[in-house]
């Protein structure tokens, strides 16, 4: 526990409790604070530091099954209800246990609510009553033990896509929580958040998931801690050790000391969080897999739009920045389709490197042969002719990828307009731009609270709040 009140050092304090809530340790005046705790983290909190949305959040579903890990991680994708859904495995070498995590539609695990109400409809108990009470009770156990095999039917279901297992072989392997307590798979929300800052006082900083967290589809806390955080944190040491050392040869006086000492520690704030959301926008494809090329549609929005109204630092409007991103979507899009057959070959030779796709890798490509003539096929140039395989694999990667830019680029501008203060959260632009997910994707399930962001605290803006320019109905605004 961090004490949230300064000391005349500008320093925090910490408190450690036991599970009983006992102090049995503290530090009244610590070097250095290293947060590490999870993306709700409460130290944070307490001494001020807000968590932030960048993207919507997701229902996921994660435990534990019971079979041998070979130390693999890997994705898998799924259709169901008109979106794509993704689960991922993690595996240790040598252990037990793999864990799987996906995402999950509510009415896949919720009961039905005909045959699994919450509420007592029998008139003749008296709300409150000893007799309503148990009835009440009794509906909650039945509930809670449908939602349990529903849940367990769903995760084995998952598991034996993601695993490439056959369900059969699954019916009698143990499943459990991804926590030791927890027998079934816990249903959770996942979305990408971001600190407003990384460092509290003289000496507390953050690291992993306390300064943001994002899809584990990509990347994680851990390694963004145990790594570039970890680095920072050395930079920082040194800068101070070496800020200090002229202080105390008296190269520089107290006051520049003291301020190089600031700018050093918000220098690691800002470098922390630029790392971590390197991973937010590595992710974010995986957070909105409903935009794709069969999925809904980005559309540009209209001149009249409140956007308009936003400008960058460049005396650009925020509006044809946004409206720029859906242009070179849709020229890629149409780049992509019309490619022809010449110039697929001439990628087989010459892999464009904007796609992140190197053609080889998809097509097989070999002389074109005239088994009944018994000789090869040549081109109007006397050279073998090349038969391409793999052409539609080539273009529907292509496209996927030119969504996933476009995401991407539209999550950059909402960072940007989140760091300008024209709005409290980067997930407010994205709300009114990006259509939504096929409804199934936005239920929540029956006693599982709604989404709250528990690290964000409501704060007004410096300049005009977006609120104020809130745009209209995205559906009003498309052109």
């Amino acid at each position: 526990m961090v004490n949230p009140q300064l000391n005349e050092f500008n320093n925090h304090s910490v408190k450690i409790k036991n599970k009983n809530g006992e102090i049995f340790q503290s530090f009244d005046n610590p070097d250095i604070i290293v947060l590490a705790e999870g993306a709700n983290s409460s130290n944070a909190k307490r001494v001020g530091i807000n968590s932030v949305q960048t993207t919507e959040a997701r229902l996921q579903m994660a435990g534990e099954i019971s079979l041998n890990g070979k130390g693999a991680m890997a994705k898998n994708f799924r259709s169901e209800s008109g979106e794509q859904l993704v689960a991922y495995t993690m595996e240790t070498k040598n252990s037990d246990k793999i864990w799987v995590v996906t995402d999950v539609h509510a009415n896949k695990v919720d009961p039905n609510p005909d045959n699994f109400p919450l509420e007592v409809k029998d008139q003749n108990l008296a709300k409150g009553s000893t007799e309503y009470e148990a009835r009440l009770n009794e509906l909650k156990v039945n509930f809670e033990k449908e939602k349990s095999r529903l849940t367990r039917k769903e995760y084995k279901r998952v598991s034996s896509q993601a695993l490439r297992i056959n369900p059969h072989d699954l019916e009698n392997v143990e499943i459990s929580g991804p926590l030791e307590r927890l027998k079934d798979p816990s249903l959770f929300f996942l979305d990408q958040r971001i600190s407003s800052d990384a460092i509290s006082g003289n000496n507390l900083r953050m690291v992993g998931d306390t300064v943001g967290n994002a899809t584990p589809t990509v990347g994680g806390g851990m390694q963004m801690g145990a790594t570039s955080h970890a680095l920072r944190s050395i930079d920082l040491d040194v800068n101070v050790a070496t800020i200090e050392k002229k202080l105390e040869r008296g190269i520089i006086s107290k006051e520049i000391a003291q301020k190089n000492i600031l700018q050093a520690r918000k220098t690691y704030s800002k470098n922390v969080i630029d790392d971590t959301l390197s991973w937010h926008r590595q992710g974010i494809p995986d957070m909105y897999l409903h935009i794709s090329p069969n999925g809904a549609q980005p559309k540009k929005l209209s001149n009249n739009s409140s956007l308009a109204k936003l400008i960058d630092g460049d005396g650009t409007s925020y509006l044809n920045k946004y409206n720029q991103i859906v242009d070179n979507l849709n020229s890629e899009i149409n780049k992509i389709k019309n490619m022809s057959e010449m110039e697929i070959k001439n990628l087989t030779a010459h892999p464009d490197p904007y796609y992140r796709i190197d053609p080889r890798s998809i097509f097989k490509v070999y002389p074109a042969y005239d088994s009944n003539a018994g000789e090869y096929i040549l081109d109007q140039d006397g050279n073998k002719q090349v038969d391409l395989k793999g052409i539609d694999k080539y273009k529907s990667k292509a496209k996927k990828w030119a969504y996933d830019d476009y995401l991407r680029k539209t999550h950059d501008l909402s960072i940007d307009l989140w760091k300008m203060n024209h709005i409290d959260e980067p997930v407010e632009f994205l709300r009114e731009i990006i259509p939504p997910r096929p409804k199934e994707g936005l239920e929540v399930p029956r006693g599982m609270k709604p989404y709250e962001n528990k690290r964000y605290i409501k704060k007004l803006s410096p300049n005009d709040s977006f609120k104020n320019l809130k745009l209209a109905n995205p559906c009003l605004q498309y052109l």
